[in-house]
């Protein structure tokens, strides 16, 4: 039965766009799969190649950079990455422009950009070391350790569970020959720098968001005369993989905000971060045959808080549940046994996260923990009130601390942003004196920024990339909608419906072929 249950959730998924992560549509997939017997440091090879998206065609060069996993021993292991190069339209492209997507744990070969973007510039991927190209930590255990006791993901025995696993992947990776102290943000930004060298680029321009947005920064500080300008979205500073629940207060209460300006949106509590908090506590170990797995439940919610598509379905499931009707959230919760594994390559983000943000002198446990937030921070839960140790050097103090750069940068945040909370963006201001700053109220993490108003985004970019000038006069208010359509507990009944015709279906069978056997 439970096999039936997931296959049809997954159909559920795909149709209403549960999961709204963009697909990193990989153009090298058969690209820098393994480092050449005959390969030695330094060797780059570029050539054309077509690339084919959405019905378009892109000019663009396609190859492989050979670096070495350490650089203090450039004679030892080799590693190679894929990278893309996007012509431009233009004879006389300015600065090129340098992709820089978030994680740690996602592809870098991710970004297919307009053509209002390659009229003007040349657009770079390169791979990220530890996901794409030769180098791949993916830890097949985490899989199942992700799950925890199979009871609830936030438990005491499943953060045991969880720790353990994350112990069983660095042995792993150690044991097929990784140095876990090569694969941080820090040697992510001198693969860059390697290919800008190679490229012959005097400066780049720097675009990315999230987990991208720490790389831009440490490229600042590292390689500052390599940078012309950088867009920074969801900006994410020293400590920023770790997100606490105060600092998702203001998050929450702009929600409420808008939720109070609906007249036809009206929570029984009063407000919606009081009903949120209320279901969750009340929530029962069963809706019908579906069993409701309390700590996965709130890291779907917190995940489906993302962006604002999925966040108004979060919310109509959340009121149906005040009500009294669980379906929506029963859904939700069988859902995170699906997402998790699939989300990240839990190596790759281990590997940089840890090694950037995880403090042994912090108890993650109690900073996290906050009985009157909402949801508290159930991911960064999760991924640090763990007890797993990571057996790799930390990045350098000076680097971790938040110190000026002098590059220019436009900063940039969601009002609504639950990954990378709209507070970051002050911390980010302080250390971009030669910054400036932008606070989209009514948008949440980085692909409603980039993609919401997408004809005002590109505007936005290509002016200041050029110019230095923020020009954000394109985009227009866009009030949060909470009416939903065909809701998460709609879809839930449509399920049962279905298992229910399945199971009637069975046993007719059942019985026709007993009847004949019989006769």
């Amino acid at each position: 039965m439970r096999s039936v249950i997931i296959v049809i959730l997954l159909v559920v998924l795909v149709i209403s766009g549960v999961f709204y992560w963009k697909s990193a549509n990989d153009p090298l997939k058969n690209l820098a799969q393994e480092v050449p017997a005959d390969g030695e440091e330094g060797d780059f090879t570029l050539q054309s190649c077509a690339l084919r998206n959405k019905g378009r065609t892109f000019l663009a060069e396609c190859g492989t950079i050979l670096l070495p996993e350490n650089r203090e021993h450039p004679e030892g292991k080799l590693i190679a990455l894929p990278v893309v190069r996007f012509l431009s339209t233009s004879e006389t492209p300015a600065e090129p422009i340098f992709w820089l997507n978030g994680g740690p744990g996602s592809s870098n070969i991710s970004w297919w950009p307009n053509e209002d973007v390659l009229a003007a510039h040349e657009v770079v991927l390169v791979g990220y070391r530890g996901i794409d190209g030769s180098s791949n930590m993916v830890c097949k255990n985490m899989n199942q350790a992700i799950k925890g006791d199979g009871e609830d993901m936030l438990s005491d025995a499943s953060l045991e569970i969880i720790g353990e696993g994350i112990n069983e992947c660095a042995q792993s990776l150690i044991e097929e020959g990784y140095d876990l102290d090569q694969y941080t943000p820090v040697q992510v930004v001198e693969d860059f720098e390697d290919v800008r060298a190679a490229l012959g680029y005097q400066q780049i321009n720097l675009f990315g968001g999230s987990y991208g947005t720490r790389v831009a920064y440490y490229y600042g500080r590292l390689f500052p005369e390599s940078i012309h300008r950088a867009v920074l979205i969801g900006t994410n500073p020293d400590g920023g993989f770790v997100v606490t629940p105060d600092q998702l207060e203001p998050v929450y209460a702009r929600y409420d905000q808008f939720a109070e300006q609906d007249p036809d949106f009206n929570p029984l509590s009063g407000s919606l971060s009081q009903t949120i908090r209320q279901v969750v506590a009340d929530a029962p170990d069963h809706w019908l045959f579906l069993p409701i797995n309390k700590g996965e439940l709130e890291l779907v919610l917190y995940i489906q808080m993302f962006f604002r598509q999925t966040s108004p379905q979060v919310f109509d499931a959340v009121l149906a549940a005040e009500q009294g009707d669980y379906s929506g959230l029963a859904l939700l919760s069988n859902l995170g046994n699906f997402i998790f594994p699939v989300m990240l390559s839990q190596g790759d983000f281990f590997a940089k996260g840890y090694s950037a943000d995880l403090d042994p002198e912090i108890d993650y446990r109690t900073l996290l923990t906050d009985p009157d937030s909402p949801l508290g921070s159930p991911l960064s839960y999760m991924l640090f009130a763990n007890p797993g140790e990571w057996p790799a050097q930390r990045i350098s103090v000076e680097l971790r601390e938040m110190q000026p750069v002098e590059m220019e940068a436009l900063l940039i945040n969601g009002g609504l942003d639950v990954i990378t909370p709209p507070g970051n963006l002050d911390v980010y201001a302080a250390a971009f004196p030669n910054g400036n700053t932008l606070l989209f109220e009514e948008m949440g993490h980085v692909a409603d920024i980039t993609n919401l108003q997408a004809e005002a985004f590109t505007n936005l970019l290509l002016t200041y990339l050029d110019s230095g000038e923020v020009d954000d006069s394109g985009f227009v208010p866009m009030p949060v909608d909470f009416s939903v359509g065909f809701g998460y507990p709609q879809q839930a009944k449509l399920l049962v419906g279905v298992l229910a015709l399945l199971g009637v279906g069975l046993v007719w069978g059942l019985y026709a072929l007993l009847r004949r056997w019989v006769g």
